[in-house]
């Protein structure tokens, strides 16, 4: 399985981390992009402003293009070969195979969720909900409507003007980034494990570590021992690394590097 970190990346490597090898492959001009994510097998996936959504092998070379009408809300390609979609405004749920035909499409019950914000799969084949009308995150199955857990979000030591972006499960927490909070990691209780209250535009993990990019540097954050280590990288809006690619993504621009985090910097 290669292992992935996402974030808004800028490269370059620090004192505190392990030696790599760097190589830039190409460059890649492109239309508006949006957002950009990635799935198990290092494939990456850009988001357009066109309403295009485009996956790419790991060399770049485009593999599928899906054309909607709107961009999903939030878009989780992780769980291979499935393509979950979630668009908020219909309310709908959306699983893609591999190349972007619709294997399952069904809209959230309203019995559900009052105001559902946010809907991301989890590892056993679920999914998870975020219904901002009372701040509580519900876990359901689609084929039976039903709620098999609920609990509301601690806020009591938040800024009450929420813009949640994003939610992933992972290592049986949960993770919400808010662009005004931070990123906030909840048990499957509700309780707040831990804030960072960094402005970051997505957030990826590494084995034990969670990462995100804060100024131009990625801070891995062990969410076990809650020691921190650091890359500094080259300017970018997004950026997507996994253990063979970085990719640096700007508005109109993607820049492939081979990457290979155990071999010595040789970076060009």
């Amino acid at each position: 399985m290669v292992r992935i970190y996402i974030g808004v990346i800028l490269f370059f490597v620090a004192a505190t981390t392990q030696a790599q090898s760097i190589k830039k492959l190409k460059r890649m001009k492109t239309a508006s992009i949006q957002n950009a994510s990635v799935d198990r097998l290092g494939n990456f996936f850009l988001e357009f402003s066109d309403g295009q959504i485009k996956k790419y092998d790991p060399d770049g070379k485009m593999m599928a293009r899906l054309k909607t009408q709107n961009l999903p809300t939030l878009l989780e390609p992780w769980f291979h070969p499935k393509i979950f979609a979630y668009y908020q405004k219909d309310m709908r749920i959306v699983n893609y195979n591999r190349m972007f035909e619709v294997s399952d499409d069904f809209k959230l019950d309203a019995s559900i969720a009052i105001e559902p914000t946010l809907v991301c799969p989890t590892n056993d084949n679920r999914f998870l909900v975020l219904d901002e009308a009372d701040l509580s995150i519900k876990k359901f199955e689609n084929n039976q409507n039903r709620v098999l857990n609920e609990f509301k979000i601690d806020t009591t030591h938040w800024n009450k003007h929420f813009q949640f972006s994003f939610m992933r499960e992972y290592l049986h927490l949960i993770f919400l980034l808010d662009k005004n909070q931070g990123i906030i990691i909840v048990n499957e209780l509700g309780k707040t494990m831990k804030h960072l209250p960094v402005k970051v535009e997505n957030f990826g993990f590494f084995g034990e570590e969670l990462f995100y990019l804060l100024g131009n540097k990625i801070i891995f954050f062990d969410l076990y021992s809650g020691n921190t280590r650091e890359l500094t990288l080259a300017a970018g809006k997004f950026g997507i690394v996994t253990d063979e690619r970085i990719f640096i993504v700007n508005e109109k621009e993607v820049v492939v590097y081979q990457f290979n985090p155990d071999k010595p910097d040789d970076k060009e």
